[in-house]
């Protein structure tokens, strides 16, 4: 008897992401083996990401003909109305003293504006926000909002070609941009500045030169100012409009004993601020020790002094080799959590209590835990994503919230789902890989620079297996991100490369179309896995706006599908579309995938239904 027709039907597409680490025999059907530039949906389907749009490219950086720009920093800030406008700094030049009194370090050309909102409103936005003049929101009206400062740390150089043989990172180390065969195109930063987001521009910070921005670098927002912490230099501050050293702040006060002054500046380039103090690593060079400022006054640090200057001055030091489970390790990255202080070593994690008030008191500071054989790649491989704090190590991303609540416990680990694969990307980029939150689109980003690829991490309901539902996004010429927030949108901003400026990651449109592509696993298993199957037919059902650019793909076994075509035009004028394609072949263990050129609208697939003859191998 003939083999009758089977309709047989993927209808959770891509539902649980993308996993790498079960056989393709073996997995559910709602899994993916392949999910590029694409994400998990509010309903669950496998919709395309959002596009990494332009949004604001003008500058007035000095830069040669040959050269090009990077942002390879960025935060934002909300001014604290509760807080007056400090006077940070004698605004008189002349009467600034010591070494950088006429440097690059001295008042900005922003000190004479007495409030940064001047800097940063521009009359013709609805909000009276520099952020927004150039979107939906431009226009007069009588609107106004919370005024964001954004701050950003722009690398200068020139595009170069660097080999990959004979290093981890090539001569490209730090700054790939987009491979070549065996070779990278790359900037190569000769310089960083500071710059800040003003109507609709990106105005230099001269003020603010930083040696360092890709790494051994970090931005911290506190209080009423942004700290721009660099290893070797001293902590440069924009608050409200003025460019200063903290160290030229007329009330600071170094860490000091009674054998003299411990540090002259505060030089770290690990710092994070947290229950009212900033605590600062790598001072001096020196790994071992946090440094923490007196209780919401950031310019004045550790008096040890038997006599002490300020009886009221809590500030402090910690020493925390004391503590390493393994006996030595080096500090890579302090956070706050659960009302917790972490600090990150290479290979341990400390976690204190008692941070609240004064660390030095009888009931303050003291180790809760310490953990062994989990650490921390670099300062930027971590957010806090509210309810727990995410991390990566030589293993994956990994979630401490776990730790916290039963100590010691393993350690719960969101990357599960691409485990092997997240391990190759993260061996040659151990210094540069990060971790992002944009906690409007309740997504965590695992970017790699270095090859412009990253994972998306789908935060709320994990996956079958206990990981994160993951996908994988290609083409992400961006450094780092930061939402900036007001009363009416959140928006996250991109740190765009090659000249891009700030991007937004908002809409569907590139300045040149991406793909969103998927491949299904194996559609029988079991007892049905070796069933000879000649398909007849594909039929996508989907959601679209538009009628877009779809290519039908298939294929048998593991490897890759062998077989591509355009599918037909789509039946349907509304958003709900189904479209068709005839295909062809025959074999065992049988997949389908979809390429879809995203530009301009949003694409997400509902389901995919197979018209098939199927019948049992004879052998």
């Amino acid at each position: 008897m003939a083999a009758r027709l089977t309709q047989m039907a993927v209808e959770r597409v891509g539902g649980q992401g993308l996993n790498t680490e079960i056989s393709p025999f073996q997995q559910a059907i709602d899994f993916a083996l392949k999910a590029d530039n694409c994400v998990i949906d509010r309903v669950g389907r496998l919709a395309s990401r959002e596009a990494f749009a332009d949004y604001v490219s003008d500058h007035d950086f000095e830069m040669a003909d040959d050269e090009q720009f990077d942002i390879v920093r960025i935060t934002t800030l909300e001014p604290d109305q509760d807080y007056p406008t400090q006077e940070p700094i004698d605004q008189d030049p002349d009467s600034l003293t010591g070494e950088y009194s006429n440097s690059a370090y001295s008042v900005s050309e922003y000190n004479t504006q007495r409030n940064s909102r001047s800097l940063i409103r521009d009359p013709r936005s609805a909000y009276g926000v520099g952020e927004y003049n150039r979107d939906e929101y431009s226009g007069i009206t009588n609107l106004d909002s919370d005024e964001n400062i954004t701050l950003c740390i722009v690398g200068i150089g020139s595009l170069a070609v660097g080999s990959l043989s004979g290093s981890r990172y090539s001569s490209a180390q730090y700054n790939t941009a987009s491979y070549i065969g065996d070779t990278v195109e790359f900037t190569q930063y000769d310089r960083y500045v500071a710059a800040i987001l003003n109507s609709g521009s990106l105005q230099a910070v001269p003020a603010i030169q930083p040696s360092h921005g890709v790494t051994d670098a970090q931005l911290v927002p506190f209080k009423d100012a942004i700290y721009v912490f660099s290893k070797g230099d001293p902590v440069m501050v924009y608050e409200r409009g003025y460019a200063y050293k903290l160290s030229d702040h007329p009330e600071y006060l170094p860490p000091q004993d009674d054998s003299g002054v411990i540090a002259n500046e505060i030089d770290g380039d690990i710092a994070c601020a947290a229950y009212g103090r900033l605590w600062v690593s790598g001072v001096n060079g020196n790994y071992d020790t946090i440094y923490y400022s007196d209780l919401l006054v950031p310019h004045q640090w550790y008096d040890g002094k038997a006599t002490s200057d300020d009886n009221f001055n809590t500030a402090g030091i910690i020493d925390v080799r004391e503590y390493w489970p393994s006996g030595n390790d080096r500090i890579k990255g302090i956070a706050a959590h659960n009302s917790f202080l972490v600090v990150f070593g290479r290979q341990s994690i400390l976690i204190f209590q008692g941070v609240q008030g004064d660390p030095a008191a009888e009931d303050g500071l003291r180790l809760y835990d310490a953990i062994s054989d989990v650490g921390l790649l670099n300062q930027d491989a971590m957010c806090n994503i509210g309810t727990d704090h995410l991390f990566v190590d030589s293993i994956g991303v990994r979630a401490l919230g776990r730790v916290i609540q039963e100590k010691s416990s393993p350690i719960s680990e969101p990357s599960l789902n691409v485990a092997t694969a997240i391990r190759e990307q993260i061996a040659p980029a151990r210094d540069i890989v990060r971790l992002l939150h944009m906690p409007s689109k309740s997504k965590a980003i695992c970017l790699f620079p270095n090859t412009q690829m990253a994972y998306c991490f789908q935060l709320g309901q994990p996956s079958a297996t206990g990981g994160l539902r993951v996908t994988q996004w290609t083409g992400c010429d961006f450094w780092d991100s930061v939402t900036v927030r007001s009363d009416y949108i959140d928006r996250e901003l991109l740190a765009g490369r090659n000249d891009r400026g700030l991007m937004v990651y908002n809409g569907y449109t590139e300045p040149s179309r991406y793909t969103m592509s998927y491949e299904s696993t194996v559609l029988a298993s079991g007892n049905a896995l070796m069933q000879s199957m000649i398909p007849k037919s594909l039929i996508y059902s989907y959601h679209s706006e538009v009628v877009p650019l779809l290519y039908s793909r298939w294929g048998f076994g593991s490897n890759t599908m062998q077989y591509m075509a355009k599918t037909q035009g789509p039946k349907g004028i509304s958003e709900f579309k189904t479209a068709k394609v005839n295909v062809a072949g025959s074999g065992e263990m049988f997949r389908v995938g979809f390429d879809c050129h995203i530009e301009g609208s949003e694409f997400a697939m509902q389901q995919i239904s197979i018209n098939a003859v199927v019948g049992r191998v004879m052998v």
